[in-house]
């Protein structure tokens, strides 16, 4: 699969379907969540969106086949919205769709303010929430501790971390994929994944007026019930109220984790497929 060959040695991986852009085809272009890469997202597979739009994802700077320089320390939602939006211009995208999960949905946000001619909508699933949840700051910082503290793997840990992600909607031979994914990174220490994955979470941008006043193109919210994390009323619900440039569209699914893309996917990609059915018709 191919690369996006950038400045400062960065060169990003993606994929798309199909491979040679339809220009009669809208675009919609995936930006996975943390500690996944671009195969994370079965959208690719759906037809109700893989035979009417251009499929493009990449695997986000620090994570799976993305060629990038050291992590500064701090995870930087700025300027990989900043990098996401230059691969898009190299690809000759001129305008997308874009659909960001966790992290990524923040990215999205940002990619949105400050290129809006360049972005048609927005589907954000599973964002991360603008301010901080106590509960869920004190989960991670606590986990972030075991995992720092010495050389034995803390796969208990991991495990209530991989549910709070999951649910109980995860099966055996996923679970170990993810924990033998961790603990080679565990194994890498201050080089491998995890200290990008807690700064992800614990280092979030607040929702700046700036972003505020930007968003005016359609945006569509889904999250779910079951969302322990962050629960739609301290994330979807408070992204919504807060972006008075736009109305954007609330979507709550009942009993849905929160990496419901992959949990329940055939219910987010009908809603999503809804959503971006009335943009193109002029009707959101």
């Amino acid at each position: 699969m191919p690369w996006v060959h950038l400045d400062d040695g960065l060169s990003l991986y993606y994929t798309r379907f199909p491979f040679a852009e339809d220009k009669s085809r809208s675009t919609i272009v995936f930006l996975h969540p943390s500690a996944r890469d671009a195969s994370f997202m079965p959208q690719f597979a759906d037809p109700l969106l893989n035979s009417k739009y251009n499929l493009v994802a990449f695997d986000m700077p620090y994570e799976g086949k993305t060629r990038t320089p050291p992590f500064p320390g701090k995870y930087p939602y700025s300027s990989i919205s900043q990098t996401i939006f230059k691969a898009l211009e190299v690809l000759g995208i001129e305008e997308a769709y874009i659909w960001g999960s966790g992290p990524s949905g923040i990215v999205a946000l940002n990619i949105a303010a400050h290129r809006p001619s360049a972005v048609k909508g927005l589907i954000i699933s599973s964002i991360y929430s603008p301010v901080d949840i106590p509960e869920t700051r004190e989960f991670f910082e606590e986990a972030k501790r075991e995992f720092s503290a010495g050389t034995d793997f803390p796969i208990d840990t991991l495990h209530l971390i991989v549910n709070k992600f999951y649910g109980d909607y995860i099966d055996g031979p996923t679970l170990q994929g993810i924990t033998d994914f961790v603990e080679a990174q565990f194994n890498k220490g201050d080089t491998g994944f995890l200290p990008i994955a807690w700064s992800a979470i614990l280092d979030r941008p607040p929702l700046s007026q700036a972003i505020i006043d930007n968003l005016t193109m359609p945006i569509l919210f889904i999250q779910g019930t079951n969302d322990t994390m962050f629960p739609p009323e301290s994330c979807a619900e408070v992204y919504a109220k807060s972006l008075t440039a736009t109305k954007p569209e609330v979507a709550i699914l009942e009993g849905a984790p929160h990496y419901l893309s992959a949990t329940h996917t055939e219910k987010v990609d009908k809603l999503a497929s809804d959503f971006l059915a009335r943009v193109e018709s002029g009707c959101a």
